[in-house]
């Protein structure tokens, strides 16, 4: 299970190196993970043995262990530190003390690591078997391990608590059971190191909750390393919402803006410049998108009154549509009757439409409206009642 653990987290710092360029809060996380792989990378038999060999430093591979996990939990704490709203209004100081208290740990941990004699007594094992310097060691280590994830943890389950059901309220969970469970088993740990420090220890007893508290280790990381994934599978869920949202509208949206030009904002967007679009660009150009194509039917609503709306909504329904889709079918009907007069240069009518345009709360939720509206647009249905209604001599629209 260890080999597998750490192969996990190598993959998921790989897959986190991309977003580690963008800003400080990404980097401490593809740092936090980073670390975290290697620190189960030197801890694999294989690799502590030929490190210790190449170094010729009995029991090096274990301190490296050590300090790669103060460095891979300093960086978490600041992830989680930079996530919290507090610390946007606290005045930013020279060095905080998390980073100082980090590095004092390193220095502890390599201090007493050179004060073990043998180096080889430098694991939970040699603790139990009555090396008080060894025990000491790894205290210092699960101390700073029960610290840092037990402030985690508090902040996580804050969080968890304020989010909203979808994938953001499972990854914080996830995470605040993945921390809690570190806190736990760092304690356990703590527990049996002060044990063995006064040399009443039971090795039986304490083999078996060192095995115990290993298995604990390896579910809390997967946990921790699912729980930050959530999110940014969510993040990359709603990417490809918007992606397919921002092409599906281009037809409806050529139709009207082309009846209506002038709701266009800036040069018109070609296909290619869809495809290109990503990241935040994406989400503003699909609610440019949106923008434009509700300007355009608020337009267009002038070329056709309430009662033919009314008229094409009633052929629709005698055409055995209703709920949603009648919503959607109806104004997809109105507005290609629109689009006909406009493009012959009709007047409006009188007195002016006042029936309202049906849309979403935000973004998502009025192209998901529009998509519907798109979708309508050339049902054999919504051609025939949109006919029903266009001016005589009118072509009826592009098709």
């Amino acid at each position: 299970m260890h080999l597998g653990v750490a192969c996990v987290l190598w993959v998921v710092t790989a897959w986190r190196l991309p977003s580690a360029r963008q800003e400080p809060w990404k980097r401490a996380l593809w740092a936090a993970f980073a670390f975290a792989a290697l620190a189960l990378t030197c801890g694999l038999p294989q690799v502590a043995a030929a490190v210790d060999r190449e170094a010729d430093v009995a029991g090096l591979s274990a301190l490296a262990v050590r300090l790669a996990g103060v460095i891979a939990c300093a960086a978490m704490l600041e992830w989680v530190t930079a996530l919290t709203p507090a610390a946007h209004s606290r005045p930013a100081r020279r060095v905080p003390a998390r980073r100082v208290l980090a590095v004092a740990v390193m220095a502890v941990l390599i201090v007493l690591f050179l004060a073990i004699r043998p180096r080889q007594a430098a694991s939970l094992a040699g603790a139990m078997a009555g090396n008080r310097g060894a025990a000491a060691w790894l205290l210092v280590f699960e101390a700073w391990l029960g610290m840092t994830m037990a402030l985690a943890t508090v902040q996580f389950a804050r969080a968890a608590s304020l989010a909203r059901a979808g994938l953001l309220g499972w990854g914080l969970r996830l995470l605040t059971a993945g921390t809690g469970l570190t806190v736990a088993f760092a304690a356990a740990r703590s527990v049996m190191l002060m044990v063995a420090m006064t040399g009443s220890a039971d090795r039986g007893g304490t083999r078996a909750a060192a095995e115990v508290t290993g298995q604990a280790e390896y579910v809390a990381v997967l946990l921790i390393a699912a729980g930050t994934s959530l999110p940014a599978l969510a993040v990359a869920a709603r990417t490809a919402r918007d992606y397919r949202a921002l092409h599906a509208l281009r037809p409806l949206w050529a139709q009207l803006t082309a009846a209506a030009p002038q709701v266009i904002l800036g040069a018109a967007p070609s296909r290619r410049d869809d495809v290109r679009a990503a990241g935040a660009d994406l989400r503003s150009r699909l609610g440019r998108r949106t923008v434009e194509i509700r300007d355009a039917a608020l337009l267009l609503r002038a070329h056709v009154s309430d009662a033919d709306a009314a008229a094409a909504r009633a052929l629709l329904a005698g055409a055995g549509l209703s709920g949603a889709v009648l919503d959607a079918a109806a104004e997809a009907a109105w507005l290609r009757a629109a689009v006909a007069a406009r493009t012959l240069g009709l007047p409006a009518v009188s007195p002016p439409p006042a029936r309202p345009l049906r849309g979403g709360a935000d973004v998502s939720a009025e192209a998901r409206w529009l998509r519907q509206v798109s979708a309508a647009w050339s049902d054999p249905a919504v051609r025939r009642a949109a006919a029903a209604i266009t001016p005589a001599g009118a072509t009826g629209g592009r098709r």
